[in-house]
């Protein structure tokens, strides 16, 4: 079972890898899932995503969740795979910012 995207291990990932799944199948089952969607201000945000770097990234959706790159990079903070939607929130609101969360 698996909610990912395809094509989610390909590179360069801003060019190769689809939205996440909005259902999936278990035991001749569908489930749908809900999604949150952040939306986040930052004061003087010098943001950067993993693509944002490169012509052509060379990262993967696989490889941004297994840390090997943060998937939100800022001068003062990294954001990697894995934190909690807690967890970000608190180092948003921390460095000055506001969260904005909508659910599907």
């Amino acid at each position: 079972m698996s909610n990912g995207g395809d094509d989610w291990d390909d590179k360069p990932y801003d060019c190769n890898a689809e939205d996440p799944y909005n259902s999936y199948k278990k035991d001749d089952k569908e489930y749908k899932i809900k999604h949150k969607i952040l939306y986040f201000e930052l004061p003087d945000y010098y943001g950067y995503l993993p693509c944002n770097r490169y012509t052509n990234c060379p990262y993967s959706v696989q490889d941004i969740n297994n840390r090997v790159v943060p998937w939100l990079h800022t001068r003062d903070f990294n954001i990697f795979a894995g934190a909690s939607l807690e967890e970000f929130k608190d180092i948003i609101k921390e460095h000055g910012g506001m969260i904005y969360v909508l659910e599907e």
